[in-house]
């Protein structure tokens, strides 16, 4: 028994040593540029993914969207597979809150990289009266909510 556990093991980590010098081969050897989600970057948390925040530093784990309430009680969690843009990840989240609670939220104020013109139309459309993105990108405060004041 405590030989095919062993085994077992010494398989389990076989595959992750041979997946690593396969991205190692045809990155440095063949100069291939080998996308994230085809890498190993733990032989002993093999499910990390490569988190990339703009221009900082690279973090390894898991990426998380939380959505909170006023008080800020944790309403959602979901924990993404890979690194998705927070762009893409706006509406999902906000469909899983429609689907749980039964309608959106009156006012709703997210991150920065949540913002785009498709997430304000389509967050309105879903009911969300005033909608403040942390970072404007391009998007005038009276299109998200009805006045400076209830942005802010």
């Amino acid at each position: 028994a405590t030989c095919t556990a062993w085994l077992t093991e010494v398989e389990h980590y076989r595959v992750l040593i041979e997946r690593v010098i396969e991205q190692t081969e045809r990155r440095v050897f063949h100069g291939e540029k080998v996308p994230a989600r085809e890498k190993s970057f733990s032989l002993f948390e093999a499910h990390t993914d490569i988190i990339v925040k703009g221009s900082r530093d690279i973090q390894y784990g898991h990426k998380l969207n939380l959505m909170t309430g006023q008080s800020g009680l944790v309403l959602d969690v979901m924990i993404e597979a890979g690194n998705p843009a927070d762009t893409e990840r706006f509406l999902p989240m906000l469909n899983r809150h429609i689907q749980h609670y039964g309608k959106a939220p009156r006012q709703m104020a997210v991150d920065g990289g949540y913002a785009s013109k498709d997430n304000l139309k389509e967050a309105k459309a879903k009911g969300v009266k005033d909608m403040a993105f942390h970072k404007k990108k391009g998007l005038k405060v009276e299109e998200m909510a009805k006045s400076d004041w209830v942005y802010r």
